[in-house]
């Protein structure tokens, strides 16, 4: 038996776009490895050889969607001068990203199966939520370097100022509920004041 090389990057790629899209659809459970396999290509031995099992497959999917979305969220920030910009506009970057229909199908899966499947639940944390908290640590932790804001504990205060943002606009989302881009605009800039209050450099004292 000839033992199947291993597929190029590129057309790994595709495949767990597709089957992302096969997961996002019909759910952890809705999904065959046969149907998956179709996608593939080849045969299951191939399958599991070079992609693992069914729940490794989607904990790759779900790593993969995440990772996606960060990269793009990095990338609006760090290009911003300003601590001001860079929390406006990474914010409704933010905000923008888990309105999204494939975030918030892929956060109803979670919810639906991710008690049944931790590592994949873990994953999703590791690979989403905790990594964007990171991104907007890394980006006050500079602006912090520069003198324009004086802070605690990064994490924490990215934490703070992401779930202010994102708790009640992500759960009307999450029920399908129309939500206008001046609301979006409007809360995070509120937000954004409020913690540009919070973390404003101390005054200078005249002697």
């Amino acid at each position: 038996m000839v033992k199947r090389r291993n597929p190029p990057a590129s057309d790994q790629v595709s495949h767990y776009r597709q089957i992302a899209d096969l997961f996002l659809a019909n759910g952890y459970a809705g999904v065959s490895v046969d149907a998956i396999n179709r996608i593939v290509g080849g045969s299951k031995r191939d399958l599991y050889r070079l992609y693992g099992d069914k729940e490794a497959i989607f904990k790759s999917v779900v790593a993969d969607l995440c990772s996606e979305r960060i990269s793009k969220l990095q990338a609006t920030m760090q290009q911003q001068e300003t601590i001001e910009e860079s929390l406006a506009l990474g914010g409704e970057a933010l905000v923008r990203m888990l309105l999204e229909p494939r975030t918030l199908a892929l956060h109803r899966l979670l919810v639906a199966d991710g008690g049944r499947l931790p590592d994949v639940a873990r994953e999703f944390m590791r690979a989403g939520p905790s990594s964007a908290y990171s991104a907007f640590a890394e980006i006050l932790l500079f602006h912090a370097s520069r003198g324009e804001i004086v802070m605690g504990d990064a994490e924490v205060t990215a934490r703070l100022f992401l779930d202010s943002i994102s708790g009640s606009l992500q759960l009307r989302g999450l029920i399908s509920e129309e939500i206008a881009a001046h609301e979006i605009q409007a809360l995070v800039a509120q937000a954004v004041q409020f913690f540009l209050r919070a973390l404003g450099p101390p005054l200078r004292t005249e002697r």
